[in-house]
């Protein structure tokens, strides 16, 4: 059993639906406070799924795991992205849907702002220096 879809409610009322079909029966459901904001965000990428666990973690403290049941084999791979300071995680973009590659941000202080939100890529330095050198 893995991940196959995320959704995301904004308190702009936007939805956010990453991976391809709600799977199975099973689902979870987390709700943060008013004045909370998920400022972390952990992927384990599992085979052909969106995902085989995800942990968010909150300014106040909080976390939560979602996850599947990770079958044999390697070890699976983790990305972890932290939002900057002062910012809070309020979309995630993915790579053929199984990678996590970057977040999108906004304001840690604007609730439910309906202002598109500023997409900070991680490994954006290490991407443009393998870029300058082929």
């Amino acid at each position: 059993m893995f991940i196959d879809r995320l959704e995301f409610q904004l308190c702009s009322g936007t939805r956010q639906v990453y991976g391809k079909s709600a799977g199975g029966v099973d689902f979870e459901t987390f709700r943060l406070d008013v004045d909370e904001a998920i400022v972390e965000v952990t992927h384990v990428e599992t085979h052909n799924y969106l995902a085989q666990k995800f942990i968010f973690k909150t300014d106040k403290g909080s976390i939560f795991e979602i996850s599947g049941w990770g079958g044999p084999g390697k070890e699976p791979r983790q990305h972890k992205i932290v939002a900057p300071q002062d910012q809070q995680i309020c979309g995630l973009v993915f790579q053929e849907e199984k990678t996590l590659q970057g977040i999108y941000v906004q304001s840690r202080f604007r609730r439910g702002s309906r202002q598109y939100p500023r997409k900070v890529m991680r490994d954006l330095a290490e991407g443009h220096e393998a870029a300058k050198s082929k």
